[in-house]
């Protein structure tokens, strides 16, 4: 893990959920546990939410476990409200939550991808984790009403001044 102390790690945090708010342009709501990471295997976790319907299309969530011992963020979920799909928001807040795990140290991104939003990510280069998954979703890319999610995950690569923007 890169020498990132728990204040620097809160600054990072705090930077991050303004860079959220601003591609959102609105505030969001933020909650944040920092870990003890004298403690194995205790990830840090970021849990954003603005909801204005719980559990309908009008939700905005990012949930992110940042795991130093592992090197892996894990992106449990990360959810738009309907009216703000398809604008080019959701790869910028990809590409927020990339740069903030390179930023921690951390050399990979781990998610859950649902079937109907997996080919946002193959945009976004993340790849399959098992092979058997990529076989099934290419014979299957047309269906959108399969209920199944895919391991996918992306090796983050070193920044460059303008690799996130």
């Amino acid at each position: 893990m890169a020498n990132v102390t728990p204040l620097n790690r809160k600054a990072l945090f705090k930077e991050f959920h303004q860079s959220v708010q601003k591609i959102m342009a609105k505030p969001i709501k933020a909650k944040l546990t920092i870990a003890d990471q004298t403690i194995p295997q205790h990830p840090d976790t970021i849990f954003l939410c603005d909801a204005i319907d719980n559990g309908t299309e009008n939700e905005f969530i990012i949930d992110l476990e940042l795991d130093y011992h592992t090197g892996v963020a894990l992106l449990y979920h990360i959810t738009l409200p309907r009216n703000q799909r398809n604008q080019g928001l959701g790869t910028m807040l990809v590409h927020t939550i990339e740069h903030l795990a390179w930023e921690l140290g951390l050399q990979s991104i781990s998610l859950p991808a649902e079937h109907h939003s997996t080919e946002f990510w193959l945009k976004l280069n993340y790849r399959f984790q098992y092979p058997g998954e990529g076989n099934f979703y290419a014979q299957h890319a047309n269906h959108q009403n399969l209920n199944l999610a895919y391991d996918l995950y992306k090796n983050l690569q070193p920044l460059t001044p303008d690799t996130y923007n």
